[in-house]
């Protein structure tokens, strides 16, 4: 009888054993995954202390791939896939046509703690698919940068012209740049050009819709800017170079860092290039518009949900909640003064620079780079076309419908996945 009772002891003893273990293997875990080292560092030593104090049920594990977006397109749809990764429009949409990407509508509206009015209208137009009007949304995006106009405060007094005003039209830009070139030594050589012009989505893509054209037709599939409004805007950015003599053509040098251009267009992040001090003031202003409104280029990085089979949403949800929460993008916002929070509620926490503050003015007229599949394919093939235009070898017409078609044979490309 002591036997049977020991054997009964002994079963109930490994009976509990195994459903602890059974119990303990149950916590779901949720794997984030980044490109950024910095931000890798700044996940693994600083956040996940007090991840694991927080979030005790879940197991938090964060890994950063080489070769990530390739490595992602391989990824796609199994269990070796991230739950969560670091990405941008840029890359996005490449993993929702290879359905590899979670629809988070769901998820934001069944969620009474969670506003999704609170972001930036310009970041969650970049992670709604289908574009523009589609219900689907596949990240969260967290932080933002934009385009802004920088000028030379020294050289602008120096020679006498008034500073940018927030409304300033690209024929403004045209007009005070003419007056802002300058040869010091009468050597023929230019040594402050007026302004640099260029055909990236930063330029020439901003000017075109501001002119009341299009970069891609609306389900963003081909190009729409082999058009009068697209050669309208492509005019002036050519009479700026050729005709007035304001801008370098491509391929010449004129950083505004170096104080080599009095008037620039380009991200809030290239601020973090200037020396300090930069060896001359330096301001920010909006962006200028155009005829029909103005239009100025802003991205934003973002968490994207993969699909994997077994992945638990509830506690991905939570995690994701947590990555985009005020604590984890001030950590990862390690340059404060070029970048924003995408969630409105957090500016008020931000310095007010000079810098934040243009950033936050503009933030009205942002829209993304018609961010798509092969979004960075396309723009090459695209200012490869346009350049020859802006060096004077190709004419408007020509640069634009060879541009389209390379752009288009781009994407016929993608969207046959």
């Amino acid at each position: 009888m002591r036997k049977q009772w020991g054997v009964l002891f002994l079963t109930l003893c490994l009976w509990g054993m195994s459903a602890g273990a059974a119990v303990q293997a149950a916590k779901p875990k949720v794997v984030i995954g980044t490109y950024s080292e910095p931000r890798y560092k700044i996940m693994t030593e600083m956040l996940m202390p007090e991840w694991r104090k927080d979030y005790p049920d879940i197991e938090i594990e964060v890994h950063m791939y080489p070769d990530f977006f390739n490595k992602l397109l391989v990824l796609i749809a199994t269990d070796a896939a991230p739950d969560i990764v670091d990405t941008a429009g840029t890359f996005l949409f490449g993993h929702v046509v290879r359905d590899g990407a979670v629809d988070l509508a769901p998820y934001i509206e069944a969620d009474p703690t969670f506003r999704a009015d609170d972001f930036f209208p310009h970041t969650w137009e970049e992670v709604r698919y289908p574009h523009f009007e589609g219900k689907g949304i596949y990240a969260l995006p967290y932080d933002w940068v934009g385009a802004l106009m920088y000028y030379n405060i020294s050289h602008f007094d120096r020679r006498g012209v008034p500073h940018p005003g927030p409304n300033w039209t690209w024929q403004d830009l045209r007009e005070h740049a003419k007056k802002l070139v300058y040869d010091e030594n009468g050597d023929g050589i230019v040594d402050v050009w007026g302004t640099v012009v260029d055909s990236t989505h930063l330029i020439f893509d901003p000017a075109v819709r501001s002119y009341g054209g299009a970069m891609l037709n609306p389900d963003r599939t081909a190009a729409a800017f082999d058009s009068p409004q697209a050669a309208q805007a492509l005019e002036l950015l050519t009479a700026i170079v050729l005709e007035d003599g304001s801008a370098p053509r491509p391929g010449v040098t004129a950083r505004f860092e170096a104080g080599k251009s009095a008037i620039t267009i380009m991200g809030s992040w290239e601020a973090t290039k200037f020396p300090d001090p930069a060896g001359f003031d330096w301001a920010t202003q909006i962006a200028p518009g155009g005829p029909v409104t103005r239009d100025i280029y802003g991205g934003s990085n973002s968490w994207e949900v993969m699909r994997r089979p077994s992945q638990d949403m509830d506690a991905v949800w939570t995690v994701l909640k947590e990555l985009v929460s005020l604590r984890t993008v001030r950590a990862f916002t390690t340059d404060v003064e070029r970048e924003l929070p995408s969630r409105r509620s957090y500016v008020s926490k931000w310095p007010q620079t000079q810098l934040i503050q243009t950033l936050a003015a503009s933030s009205a007229y942002m829209r993304n780079a018609d961010f798509s599949v092969d979004w960075t394919p396309w723009q090459v093939a695209k200012r490869n076309e346009i350049n020859p235009v802006l060096s004077g070898a190709r004419s408007i017409a020509e640069g634009l419908a060879r541009a389209a078609q390379a752009v288009n044979n781009i994407l016929d490309a993608a969207y046959r996945l």
